[in-house]
């Protein structure tokens, strides 16, 4: 320890841990919030963030002794987020139920919090930007084509510093940075969760000289708050903006605080169901592969030269693969998220659509060692396969880059379906759906409206809730099960994963955490429903049991933070809640 008075002054620090307060330590110099400093906090070397920095009272010589400030890793003109941004950062914390510091360090770009100094910096003048004018958020409705054409207008005729187009991965936006870069005039870059210091250092410095356009995936969301931006998000409606591992968000949801807080520009690309479309449901419990009239259908108007298409939902082989032997789901090691079965180079891998963790496949369960794994949730790879042989004879294509020839198309790449096709079939709609219908029926009746964007005449989904094919039933329906529920008018959704090894202990868990939740929410316009168990009951070594809290749309702050700091309390004490999603 070093006494107070070998220092000058007091610093309050933020560290990635599951307690919603700041940590005060001494440092030789006046810090600014948004630097990154090393301490020493529980005996190990931690990054740690500034967010208050002041003289100490020489007067006051009843303060206890604090630790040191180890290392100062940013020049105040080199800082990553200034305290706008991390400002920002708490009102996001706050909505996910998670505490300030995680999130700080969760928003920082990987290399940056490996306790490495910035070698560049952001102009300065670029970061007064707190409520300049009134933000919006705009959608605009259409196709992927639809949207191109919207963004590549409004960056030609708007004169911003900085534009910011998010897609759902990382193979998407390298593919939108290729198009685009001869399309404009501007600076064009990629930004992800893994750029390199390098990347970072050439994104600033063309940012200080003139306007530029960052391409990235959902991480970009975060990108330190500037006065002048526009940001386009792509497919809006999509299930991959929300967050998959702690601290869990809804982008939506952040970028909508986002242009409260420095008047961004957002616009994005929703989806609306096209009312010339006539939507079919096919039973998929009656018809277990390509239905027969579909594929008669699909002759017909391929003889006549015209183009059909086939969405599937999911990448790989098999999107889910679970041990007979011990029920065990095989589990990324990092994110915990089931893996997906691939073909990397002809071989079998596991991939994980969360981290992007890949592994050879050996065949065997990662917790058992049995060779009784089976493959659930058929991947797009294996229904092309089976799709390629009904349909011998035809022009048959997958996945293909030119909407030309007549014949059918199968995709499993959502945005890559700019073309427009007479009839189409989709496939996978109930993955969405799970058993959780009343809370992710808006987003599978999204998906059917973007594919009916792209289809002119006729569009079938296979599926074994027939009502989806009515959009005005289907929402007559969700309204029907919330009733039935005793939910209130639709606000804040969220689920609570609680899991353990123990399946007993985790269910006994699950419920105690129930009740206090019950008594704390007791009088109040909200409704707690669970502990149930989740789709995947258990995932490697551990068994889930989910708890839904539903909120009103009016919901106050005051409670918002009591459902915070209960949460919080329990992660503290033990790991037995792994996630917290929020959305709304």
């Amino acid at each position: 320890m070093v006494g107070v008075d070998q220092l000058d002054f007091v610093v309050d620090l933020l560290v990635d841990v599951p307690v919603d307060q700041s940590f005060s330590y001494i440092s030789s110099q006046e810090l600014q919030t948004g630097q990154r400093v090393v301490v020493d906090f529980t005996g190990k070397k931690r990054l740690a963030i500034v967010v208050d920095s002041y003289r100490i009272d020489q007067r006051r010589l009843d303060m206890p002794s604090l630790k040191p400030v180890l290392k100062v890793l940013d020049l105040v003109e080199n800082r990553w987020f200034s305290s706008l941004d991390i400002e920002f950062l708490r009102s996001v914390s706050d909505s996910v139920f998670v505490s300030w510091g995680e999130m700080c360090v969760s928003a920082l770009p990987r290399v940056l919090r490996q306790k490495r100094p910035i070698p560049f910096s952001i102009d300065e003048a670029l970061r007064l930007c707190h409520r300049l004018h009134n933000g919006s958020v705009e959608s605009v409705y259409g196709d992927a084509c639809h949207f191109h054409r919207f963004v590549l207008d409004q960056i030609s005729k708007q004169n911003f510093r900085i534009y910011l187009w998010i897609v759902d991965s990382i193979y998407r936006a390298r593919e939108l940075r290729e198009w685009i870069g001869d399309k404009i005039n501007i600076p064009v870059f990629l930004f992800t969760h893994d750029s390199t210091m390098v990347a970072l250092k050439e994104i600033t410095e063309a940012l200080n000289r003139g306007p530029v356009l960052v391409v990235g995936t959902r991480h970009l969301g975060f990108f330190p708050l500037l006065k002048d931006e526009v940001i386009f998000l792509e497919d809006a409606w999509m299930d991959i903006y929300r967050q998959e591992v702690t601290p869990k968000y809804d982008l939506n949801r952040v970028l909508s605080m986002r242009a409260d807080v420095n008047g961004s520009q957002i616009y994005k690309n929703m989806a609306r169901r096209r009312e010339s479309v006539s939507v079919y449901a096919i039973q998929s419990k009656e018809h277990k592969l390509l239905p027969v009239f579909v594929e008669e259908d699909f002759r017909k108007r391929v003889a006549k030269g015209e183009r059909c298409a086939i969405f599937m939902f999911g990448s790989g082989y098999a999107r889910m693969l679970r041990c007979s032997s011990c029920k065990t789901v095989q589990s990324c090691t990092r994110c915990d998220r089931p893996y997906s079965l691939v073909f990397v180079d002809k071989r079998q891998s596991l991939y994980c659509p969360s981290c992007g963790q890949t592994i050879e496949w050996q065949g065997k369960c990662m917790q058992c060692s049995s060779i009784s794994v089976r493959l659930s949730s058929m991947g797009a790879e294996r229904w092309a396969k089976i799709i390629r042989d009904r349909l011998r004879g035809m022009n048959v294509f997958v996945n293909s880059s030119q909407v030309t020839a007549p014949g059918v198309y199968i995709f499993n790449r959502w945005q890559g379906l700019c073309s427009e096709f007479s009839c189409a079939l989709l496939l996978g709609i109930d993955k969405i759906l799970a058993l959780d219908i009343f809370y992710s029926l808006n987003l599978a009746l999204d998906f059917i409206a973007s594919a009916s964007w792209k289809t002119r005449d006729k569009l079938f989904i296979r599926t074994r809730f027939e009502w989806l094919a009515d959009e005005g039933y289907a929402v007559k329906k969700d309204n029907e099960i919330r009733r039935d529920l005793g939910l209130p008018p639709y606000g804040k959704v969220v689920v609570v994963s609680v899991r353990d090894r123990r399946l007993n202990r985790a269910k006994e868990f699950a419920a105690e955490l129930s009740n206090r939740l019950s008594e704390l929410l007791e009088n109040r316009d909200a409704r707690i429903l669970g502990p149930y168990v989740p789709v995947e009951k258990k995932k490697r070594d551990y068994f889930y049991f989910n708890i839904d809290i539903f909120l009103h749309k009016q919901i106050s702050p005051h409670l918002t933070r009591d459902i915070k700091d209960l949460l919080l309390s329990v992660r503290k004490r033990n790991n037995t809640i792994v996630t917290v999603e929020a959305f709304e």
